[in-house]
């Protein structure tokens, strides 16, 4: 399932998501979206208005109840578990809330963890250092979950994000826990990894001065998309279909 060197596109197409088996909640109703080209595009809502769930969606890590999901024209419902895994690595890194490091393990192994089922052509470590460098980290290296700042662990967590050099960066309110000075710094790195990595970022964020830095604003209610729209740095427009 290797589409390496390619530029990613994500197709949803009529998707809908329902919790409960008895008592039903639609999470998601009639979500039908494009997005291609590495650009920065926030997710923006009120909450329960679906947001982390449709991130969860592009990302592979839920199933959507109906519809279609198409990941450089390949339907993800079609894939088994494997190739959903392999999938998910080859093209999306992860960035939570709440940073889940691995209290026990410093930054660097941290960092490292995403790789080590997999076999890669690059020295772990090595790597590792250098994306703790790029996020301003280096000196740090040793340091465990408890001995950082809060803004320093969702660095190391962006860090471990990149590890897997995926084409887009599925971040859930990556400034929900911080301070607005340490906000401001990740959502800076967000930018600058986006630009120098060539990196796509797609963020939820309850933040509307962020999202509205960011090319894209897609916004939700209700569990439905009720625009897409540009930022003040918005150039390609995504397409709701």
């Amino acid at each position: 399932m290797n589409t390496e060197g390619l530029a990613l596109s994500i197709l949803l197409k009529n998707i809908t998501k329902t919790f409960g088996s008895i008592v039903k909640t639609n999470v998601l109703q009639d979500i039908n979206i494009k997005i291609s080209d590495n650009q920065f595009i926030s997710v923006l809502g009120p909450s329960g208005s679906g947001k982390s769930t449709l991130l969860s969606l592009i990302g592979t890590i839920e199933t959507p109840s109906s519809g279609t999901i198409l990941i450089n024209d390949i339907d993800t419902i079609e894939l088994n578990l494997d190739e959903i895994a392999d999938l998910r690595y080859e093209n999306f890194g992860f960035v939570f809330q709440q940073y889940h490091l691995i209290d026990s393990l410093t930054a660097l192994e941290n960092v490292i963890i995403p790789t080590l089922t997999r076999k890669v052509e690059y020295e772990r470590e090595k790597n590792a250092f250098e994306l703790l460098e790029l996020v301003g980290l280096k000196d740090q290296k040793d340091l465990y979950p408890f001995q950082l700042s809060g803004g320093q662990q969702q660095r190391v967590a962006i860090a471990r994000a990149l590890i897997t050099k995926p084409k887009w960066i599925l971040a859930d309110e990556p400034t929900g826990n911080l301070d607005s000075k340490n906000g401001e710094l990740i959502f800076n790195l967000l930018k600058k990894i986006q630009q120098e990595e060539n990196c796509g970022i797609i963020m939820v964020t309850h933040d509307t001065t962020l999202a509205e830095r960011t090319d894209q604003i897609i916004e939700m209610n209700d569990g439905r998309i009720q625009l897409v729209r540009r930022g003040k740095n918005g150039s390609l427009p995504i397409t709701h279909i």
